[in-house]
């Protein structure tokens, strides 16, 4: 897309064919629209969008850019809820949160299963892919999975934030380099059926793809685009480094006890000079001691 609004957005023409339906194993047909970030893996269970047939289908979204200071990618993991380029994926060349999880159930599955899924990539020539003798096997460890996919369900048991946060499994974490978060809002508006065959005939959809006019009850429209021109960037920083916290301590320590550097320096100086007025007074006194000494 080269900007923003609907004009610069995607459009695309789909045709739901219905014998497809009967070939699946749930009681729906068409297509579903997942939005994700760019060379993220899109995960089957995420939230997705149904397209209404005859209608054309809105999907605007609005960007969120998410960004680390150097401080934070700095920091050790246990106190930054990120993950830093030292993690590297075997089954993709980008480290993501979806892309972890991912890899993390081909894992769970060659372990389990000797195989992975079909709908997933392959990172090695002595995988295969799992076919139907192997759905016992899938469905037996489907809940394993369904919990590396969707997160952690210790929010069931748990209201602490912190121990829901650091109990993600496969140690799979947001990534702490630049990434996007998109916000999609959907509508639709029905499409005359009397109009379908004349935008069929003016875009050859007939002639490239051999539908049928009258079959074209299962016509569908899709249009995506950027909301605004606005993105809202997001950037995390570390509010106290080592040298702020050291000032910080003073700054409490010269409140609550009256302590502070120059106060330090002050008592030091007066002891030391203390000390040079006693050594000097002992040596005016032996002077004075030899001075008047009887021959």
């Amino acid at each position: 897309m080269a900007g923003s609004g609907f004009s610069a957005g995607l459009r695309a023409s789909l045709f739901i064919n219905y014998s497809d339906g009967f070939s699946s194993f749930s009681s729906s047909w068409g297509y579903h629209v997942y939005a994700g970030a760019p060379g993220s893996f899109v995960n089957a269970r995420a939230l997705a969008r149904v397209l209404r047939k005859r209608a054309a289908n809105f999907y605007s979204f609005t960007s969120t850019r998410m960004e680390r200071s150097k401080g934070v990618m700095e920091l050790p993991m246990r106190y930054r809820p990120c993950m830093a380029p030292e993690r590297k994926l075997a089954a993709f060349k980008t480290y993501t949160m979806a892309n972890c999880k991912a890899e993390c159930t081909l894992n769970t599955t060659l372990k389990l299963c000797n195989c992975v899924p079909f709908i997933t990539p392959k990172y090695s020539d002595d995988q295969r892919f799992c076919d139907f003798s192997d759905l016992k096997c899938l469905h037996t460890n489907r809940e394993a999975m369904t919990y590396i996919s969707s997160g952690t369900n210790l929010s069931q048991f748990s209201e602490n934030r912190f121990e829901i946060e650091f109990s993600r499994p496969c140690n799979c974490y947001p990534s702490c380099e630049a990434f996007y978060d998109f916000d999609v809002s959907t509508s639709s508006s029905p499409i005359h059926m009397k109009l379908i065959p004349e935008y069929v005939r003016q875009t050859n959809f007939t002639r490239k793809y051999g539908k049928n006019v009258k079959d074209m009850e299962y016509f569908g429209e899709i249009y995506v685009y950027s909301q605004g021109n606005m993105l809202t960037k997001i950037k995390t920083n570390v509010k106290y480094d080592v040298t702020d916290f050291l000032g910080f301590l003073g700054t409490i320590a010269s409140f609550t006890m009256g302590w502070s550097i120059i106060c330090v320096v002050e008592i030091l100086h007066f002891l030391i000079q203390l000390a040079i007025n006693y050594c000097i007074n002992k040596i005016k006194e032996a002077r004075q001691v030899e001075q008047f000494h009887p021959d």
